[in-house]
């Protein structure tokens, strides 16, 4: 599984870490689960749920963070600055979320990784 995450997303600690967390996940749950008929192909596809889902929280965190990121140091930002900021990354996210969710959802799987690397790549240089 830890092979077919990082085919997902190019970040061995992530795989790492979110691999780790999605079993302590379906232990939690064990009771919640139903009956599961093909144990492999369902294990793939949470896991592959819970790496996206882990990403896109990761992304929005290093975005938002991203955005804020102008101010000089020592400076804390003003809370008007602060909402402002926000809003105006939660409307860019709805906007591209929107456009993403108009698309077909094999489409989708395949956008997801690439705009995650992007995210992670512009971090890595700033």
């Amino acid at each position: 599984m830890f092979k077919y995450g990082l085919t997902l997303i190019h970040e061995e600690e992530l795989v790492k870490d979110s691999l780790q967390d999605f079993f302590i996940y379906l232990w939690d749950r064990k009771a919640k689960l139903g009956e599961i008929r093909h144990l492999h192909s369902y294990l793939f596809i949470a896991f592959r749920r819970f790496l996206f889902q882990r990403a896109k929280d990761i992304a929005r965190e290093e975005s938002l963070q991203d955005n804020l990121g102008y101010i000089l140091p020592g400076e804390s930002p003003s809370a008007e600055m602060t909402a402002i900021e926000s809003e105006q990354t939660r409307s860019r996210e709805r906007s591209v979320n929107e456009a993403i969710k108009k698309l077909p959802p094999r489409l989708q799987e395949v956008i997801f990784p690439i705009r995650f690397q992007l995210i992670l790549h512009t971090k890595k240089r700033v």
